[in-house]
């Protein structure tokens, strides 16, 4: 459970080293990509697409995990299935219709996930993408202008 904020602060107040602890540590990792990524046969098998951030996570210590992403069916319009793995294991998965997507320019996106560690110890989260259903190429579109990013942020205590 979060500690309670001193809301009205006074002379001769006390700041615990709990309430210090518990203060968020702010960005702990992250990762800019200026390269594209597509993928290769079959599209419609999940693929590492670059993203890869390690760092030491605390126990209860919540985490924001945010990626910004530049999703691009340049095989023909479909939806694409963006992921977030964490030590190779599925966290979080989102699902981008192709509704929203085009053909003529890529889509871009900031996919955040909160996290709450449960040890302490190295982690590596990671992301792929691939094609909903048809068999034909997604990109996760990068350059000098239009870069993808993983960010990895403390953000306090649980």
């Amino acid at each position: 459970m979060p500690i309670a904020p001193n809301t009205t602060f006074v002379t001769g107040a006390i700041l615990t080293a709990a309430q210090m602890n518990a203060l968020p540590f702010g960005v702990v990792g992250t990762q800019t990509l200026t390269t594209n990524f597509a993928t290769t046969a079959p599209n419609t098998t999940a693929q590492a697409s670059g993203m890869t951030l390690t760092f030491t996570e605390i126990s209860g210590r919540i985490y924001r995990i945010t990626a910004y992403t530049n999703l691009y069916p340049s095989g023909g319009l479909q939806a694409i299935t963006f992921r977030l793995l964490r030590n190779s294991v599925q966290v979080r998965r989102f699902d981008i219709s192709s509704a929203v997507l085009d053909t003529g320019f890529s889509f871009p996106q900031a996919l955040t996930f909160i996290y709450t560690s449960a040890a302490s110890g190295s982690v590596t989260f990671s992301t792929t993408i691939n094609a909903y259903a048809n068999n034909t190429v997604v990109n996760d579109y990068g350059d000098a202008t239009y870069f993808r990013q993983f960010t990895i942020e403390d953000i306090g205590t649980s």
